[in-house]
């Protein structure tokens, strides 16, 4: 026994027990004495190749006068120390299970277990070992830049070539299941790789998911991503004209051109206002010059 770690092997099961650290410099995790331990994976998924090697880590945490034991077990089943399978700690926190010329009966559900002296479980978490590559990861991109397209960008990796990406998108549901996917294919060129997304609709927002396919198969889905393109128009509520459609000024320049505008309009409302009170006074005068012309003839005649 070294540093208060030790070895027990019982029916041939390898069961380690764990003395370690209270602070950890690989998850900075803290526990007190009233914390129960906790186990952590770097990863659910991990891509295995046949005749190649399996390497499984989880990492423990947990206060550092609390003993505790960690079993790795397959679909269940605890596994046995072999020569074929080999658990190790590699520092006081990290457990590590290696699983040598993979054959098609070590692909499954791996689960890394912490307990109590007494046998208890406190924690597990799983890791899915199989044939296909894991599924891709979307990279965060600004949307609602253009109305009309967006640009998708990804990163996948695996053991084997990656032939191409499997690209799905429809529009987001507002209720139910939603619409049928559209399907794209991307032959693969890098990693991380990029698409833009041509043909949408304006104000509109999308869902999307990708998937890698190698020769042994198709990876699972990514995580979904949501975007939405960008929308110029907007509707504004009013008493007056309730559908009418306002463009909404975008810069300080429409602001002031709006500004302008209006301006204009009320000066070219008041000039109108200004010739139609003229235009009166005009016919006024004009008719009254014809009344005294047709007048003076009969006053001429009265009086000769």
């Amino acid at each position: 026994m070294v540093a208060g770690i030790g070895i027990v092997f019982a029916t041939g099961l390898l069961t380690t027990l764990v003395s370690g650290q209270m602070y950890s410099d690989t998850d900075k995790c803290f526990k007190t004495v009233r914390d129960p331990a906790s186990i952590s994976t770097a990863t659910t998924y991990t891509e295995a190749l046949y005749g190649s090697d399996i390497t499984l880590r989880c990492t423990v945490c947990k206060y550092k006068h609390h003993m505790v034991q960690v079993t790795w077990s397959l679909a269940g089943t605890r596994l046995l120390q072999s020569s074929r399978l080999h658990t190790y700690q590699k520092h006081p926190d990290m457990y590590i299970l290696v699983v040598r010329q993979a054959t098609m009966k070590d692909m499954g559900d791996y689960s890394c277990t912490v307990s109590n002296m007494e046998g208890k479980v406190i924690d597990t978490k799983t890791i899915t070992v199989d044939q296909i590559p894991p599924p891709p990861s979307f990279v965060p991109e600004p949307d609602r830049v253009n109305s009309s397209s967006q640009l998708l960008t990804w990163t996948g990796k695996s053991g084997l070539p990656i032939i191409q990406f499997l690209l799905d998108f429809r529009l987001s549901p507002v209720s139910g299941v939603g619409e049928d996917w559209v399907s794209l294919v991307i032959p693969y060129q890098t990693s991380p790789q990029s698409y833009l997304m041509r043909g949408l609709s304006p104000g509109t927002r999308y869902q999307s998911r990708i998937r890698t396919k190698t020769r042994n198969g198709i990876s699972h889905y990514s995580t979904l991503l949501e975007f939405s393109t960008y929308s110029p128009w907007t509707t504004i509520p009013t008493t007056t004209r309730p559908n009418t459609v306002f463009s909404l000024p975008q810069t300080g320049a429409g602001k002031h051109r709006d500004r302008v505008e209006t301006s204009r309009a009320k000066e070219l409302s008041s000039f109108s206002s200004g010739v139609e009170m003229l235009c009166s006074h005009l016919s006024l005068v004009v008719g009254v010059t014809m009344l005294y012309r047709l007048y003076l003839p009969f006053e001429a005649i009265d009086w000769q």
